[in-house]
């Protein structure tokens, strides 16, 4: 069965947004993965609540398992995930100014929104 480690690199651990955002990417493979921590059994990669109970934070390393055709991309890219720091939570830092921040991050994207926001400050 393939598996690939990553390390949690939200500052906030695999919790509230980063946790939906991975259960999302999750539900859209094509293989069923699992999840765990070195010491606890491994819970459904596409399940809200076995994410939570998982209590992964900042800087833990998790395995991910998966098996079947796509696994070892399914893992790949579920390990990036995981692995990379959002410019959401970036943009969690600066202050927000309106709708122009909503409008820009719809239209532009994420790393637009934000250099966005820096000029609205």
């Amino acid at each position: 069965m393939p598996e690939r480690r990553a390390t949690i690199a939200s500052r906030v651990g695999l919790h509230a947004r980063p946790a939906a955002l991975f259960v999302r990417a999750a539900a859209e493979q094509p293989v069923k993965v699992t999840i765990r921590k070195e010491e606890k059994a491994p819970v459904d990669a596409a399940s809200i609540l076995g994410i939570m109970t998982l209590g992964a934070e900042f800087g833990d390393e998790v395995i991910l398992e998966a098996e079947g055709d796509g696994a070892a991309k399914a893992l790949d890219s579920l390990a990036a995930l995981l692995s990379a720091v959002s410019y959401a939570e970036m943009a969690g830092l600066v202050p927000v100014a309106g709708s122009s921040y909503s409008y820009t991050y719809a239209t532009m994207g994420e790393g637009m929104a934000w250099i966005c926001g820096w000029c609205l400050v």
